[in-house]
This record gives structure tokens, C-alpha cells and sequence, in this order.
């Protein structure tokens, strides 16, 4: 799923931030190999630090970054003047909801940098979801959208009886 949407090829430096014990780290581990890229495996000190991760994105001039919106905050409090995180091709918030209002911050400060709205990992064992976002959300968007399924999986939004409900119908 992740290789076509992230149109993933030899060029890409990918960002391994998750520990081996969570299921994230598979794809990170393992994508690279299949196209040729190659793999940045960060310490935790550095993948669980804002300010770190900066850096490291940077100095090694990373592509791919996938972390959860709590760390994606402290990245933007932390950014510095001289931080351009240009050689970063997309940046995967995963593991919570992405709020609107840090899509729109994302933007303001990155405007040229695309995330890729990564969902699933509550509910299975990786992604099973990408919405890409281009650009800053207006101020009415309360939910950010999760996308379609990625290859090979189906999502199905039910409710408390597990029957699946219509479109525009909480679940």
C-alpha cells in the first residue's frame, strides 16, 4: 500500500522511528529494500525528541517521515529560522487522529511539504488507510478525512451492532 501511494523508489530515505516491537516498524524496516531506498534507523532519544528529529531529518536529508501528531506539534514549536526540512517528500502523521487545526499549522510554517493523513494502527496491524493533504484545511473542516483503503484492504464504518451505516453517518 504505502510503495505506490508514497510513490516510494531508490531516491527516498526513509525515517525508522518506531520501535521493533510496534507494528509500524515493519514497513518502515521493510519498504525501503523493495525499492531500492534506504533505511535511517533513528535512536529512540532521537525519534521521541522534537527538536532531534528536526535535525535528523536535515543532516540526513531524510524523505519520509512518519510520527504521530503529538511529536509533529513539538516539531513546529521547536522549528528554527534555518529549518527547511526541504529533502522531505512527505510527512505520515499515524497512530492518533490528526487535528485540523495542526494541518493548518503544518502549512503555514511547510507549505510545500505534503502529509499523507496515515490510518489504521489502532484498528489492525498497519495502515489501512492515506488521505494526502496538499494544503492547509479551511477553518470549517472539524474532522480531517482518512482516505481510501490502501491495496488489498476494505474499511467499513459500522456501528454499536457492527452493521455497516450510509454514508455521512457516524460510526
Amino acid at each position: 500500500g504505502k510503495v505506490p501511494a508514497l510513490g516510494l523508489g531508490e531516491h527516498d530515505r526513509i525515517a525508522q522511528t518506531a520501535s521493533p516491537a510496534f507494528d509500524i516498524c515493519v514497513w518502515q524496516f521493510l519498504a525501503a529494500p523493495l525499492v531500492g531506498a534506504t533505511v535511517h534507523i533513528l535512536p529512540d532519544a532521537q525519534a521521541h525528541d522534537p527538536l532531534a528529529l528536526l535535525d535528523a531529518v536535515q543532516a540526513q536529508q531524510l524523505t519520509l517521515l512518519e510520527t504521530v501528531p503529538a511529536l509533529i506539534r513539538g516539531m513546529l514549536q521547536e522549528v528554527r529560522a534555518q529549518d527547511n526540512l526541504a529533502s522531505l517528500r512527505w510527512l505520515l502523521p499515524t497512530g492518533e487522529a490528526l487535528p485540523p487545526a495542526l494541518a493548518q499549522d503544518w502549512f503555514a510554517r511547510f507549505p510545500s511539504i505534503p502529509l499523507m493523513n496515515a490510518y489504521g494502527p489502532a484498528e489492525c496491524s498497519d495502515d489501512v488507510a492515506f488521505y494526502p493533504i496538499t494544503e492547509a484545511p479551511g477553518d470549517d473542516c472539524l474532522h480531517m478525512p482518512i482516505g481510501r483503503p490502501t491495496a488489498n484492504n476494505q474499511v467499513f464504518v459500522l456501528d454499536p451492532d457492527l452493521r455497516c451505516v450510509p454514508i455521512g453517518v457516524p460510526g
